[in-house]
């Protein structure tokens, strides 16, 4: 089976969320292709980068990583 990825199940893969081993077994279990377009592949960064911002840093929202982070 061919897989498009969407970036609600490429975070998952790389990192620690509550629905990462669901997404793995998942992702390890299906044979065939996967695809994302590029524009998800962006938005997976950006939203994997302020994830990480909150985490890491207790940077929330947008605006603040915008400031904080010129």
């Amino acid at each position: 089976m061919d897989l498009f990825l969407d970036t609600s199940f490429i975070i998952p893969l790389i990192l620690e969320t509550d629905t990462t081993r669901k997404a793995r077994d998942f992702f390890t279990s299906v044979p065939g292709t996967c695809a994302a377009s590029m524009s998800v592949y962006e938005e997976a960064f950006f939203i994997g980068l302020r994830l990480i911002a909150e985490d890491e840093f207790g940077i929330t929202g947008t605006a603040k990583l915008k400031r904080t982070y010129p």
